[in-house]
Formats: C-alpha cells, sequence, structure tokens
C-alpha cells in the first residue's frame, strides 16, 4: 500500500479527534458556564410561599385583632423559609429574593441586621444578604442600639454591627438601654425552649404555649467600657408606705 497514502489516512484520523475533542470541551464549557449562571440565579418562593406572600402584603396596615388603628406596618426584606425544601431567605415586597435560601431559620431585620441560624448556631446578616457575623453563637438577642447579646460557654457579652465583640461575654444578661448605657446581670434565666433557647424572656412549655413570662433582674448599668454608671442593688422603694403589696 502507498505510504502516502496511508499516512494521510492517519493524519485526517488524528484531525477528526482533535475536532472531536475540541467540540466535547467547548460542550464541556458551556454546561459549566450554564450551571455557574443556574447557580447564582436567586431561588424563587414556592407557588404557596408567593400566595402568603401575596396575602401577607394584603393584611398589612389593618387593624390587628379588632384593635382601633392599623397594626405596625411590616418591614422589608421580610423572612421567609417558603422556598423549595424548606430553606429560609428573605425577600422583597415584589418577591425578589434579598437573602438567598440557605439557612434553616432567619429572624426579623432589627438595625439593619437578621439572625441566621445553620447547623444549629446563629451568626447575622445585612440587608443584601451578606453575612455580617458566620454562624458560630449558641444563642443571640436581635439588635438594639447597634448592639447584640450573644452567649459564649455560657456567658453574655455584646457585638457590634461589624460583629466585632466590645463587651467580653462575662454576664449572666446584658442589653443595650441606649447607644452608650447597657443593663448588666450576674442572673441568667434563658426563654424558649430545652435545647433551643434563647433571650426572649418567654420560657414555652407544653404544646409551644408559653408558661411563663419573666424579666431577668438588671441590677447594674455599665457604659462600653465596663464602667459602672447606676447600681439597681439597692432595695426597691415603697410607692405606697401603708400597703407594702404596692410599688
Amino acid at each position: 500500500m502507498d505510504c502516502a497514502y496511508v499516512l494521510g489516512r492517519r493524519l485526517d484520523g488524528e484531525g477528526k479527534a482533535v475536532r472531536v475533542w475540541w467540540k466535547f470541551a467547548a460542550l464541556a464549557g458551556v454546561m459549566l458556564v450554564h450551571g455557574a449562571l443556574a447557580q447564582e440565579r436567586p431561588m424563587e418562593l414556592t407557588p404557596a410561599g408567593k400566595a402568603n406572600l401575596q396575602d401577607t402584603i394584603a393584611q398589612d396596615g389593618r387593624p390587628l385583632f379588632g384593635r382601633p388603628g392599623p397594626s405596625q406596618p411590616m418591614t422589608f426584606p421580610l423572612a421567609t423559609c417558603m422556598f423549595p425544601g424548606g430553606l429560609c431567605g428573605a425577600v422583597y415586597r415584589d418577591g425578589t429574593v434579598a437573602v438567598f435560601p440557605r439557612y434553616d431559620w432567619v429572624g426579623t431585620f432589627s438595625d439593619h441586621r437578621a439572625a441566621v441560624r445553620i447547623g444549629g448556631l446563629y451568626g447575622f446578616i445585612d440587608e443584601d444578604g451578606r453575612e455580617i457575623v458566620r454562624p458560630e453563637y449558641r444563642i443571640v438577642d436581635d439588635y438594639r442600639f447597634g448592639f447584640a447579646q450573644v452567649d459564649v460557654d455560657g456567658k453574655s457579652g455584646l457585638i457590634d454591627l461589624d460583629g466585632k465583640m466590645v463587651i467580653e461575654p462575662k454576664y449572666g444578661f446584658i442589653r443595650a438601654i441606649g447607644p452608650d448605657r447597657f443593663a448588666v446581670s450576674e442572673d441568667r434565666r434563658l426563654g424558649g425552649m430545652p435545647g433551643g433557647e434563647d433571650f426572649s424572656n418567654r420560657r414555652i412549655g407544653f404544646g409551644g404555649l408559653s408558661d411563663a413570662i419573666f424579666e431577668p433582674m438588671l441590677t447594674d448599668v455599665i457604659d462600653i467600657q465596663g464602667r459602672l454608671i447606676e447600681s439597681r442593688k439597692l432595695p426597691i422603694p415603697w410607692f405606697d408606705k401603708d400597703d407594702p403589696s404596692l410599688r
């Protein structure tokens, strides 16, 4: 057989193989790009979630439980767990996704921050869905005056809006009562339920009902440096000295 003919057949076969390989590589590249775009595309609410959102918006501002005057207006982004798979995120009023649904719980926004939970631990996100504080705390409180109470090994401290620990966790309970004033206590009585404790001051009992409502004994007021401003350890003065039951 002519050597030139054999060589030509061989080169032609290699050329076809190269062309097939490039077509495969191009197809794989297109699939990867489409896959990446699909992951970046915000997930939509389920049909039931969309209906629930519309119903919620329709109720916004209406009188609550027959009381006169409108209820407190709703704030957005609105936390919801009505995404496919029961995942939790947040949406704007028009239903577009503000916080991508990848958590198992999302709280209400306060001071432009919302608590999120994943794997049993809590962190915080901003209204654009950015994770400001990675989930690392067992218990957290809502932000007040720019600070949030967090639990570290059974003690409470305060973090700021950037997640920085500004008052070390050494109290039983601590809560901002102003931008530069913080009520603290050695007393520590958590709310919630066993295994799901929180700082809500409400103990969840049998059947999911609250069986006790209480406030921790906030005994002192400190500043951001931890210096004592006011002590509440003194006896509470009587309101009516003739009737000690009235204070």
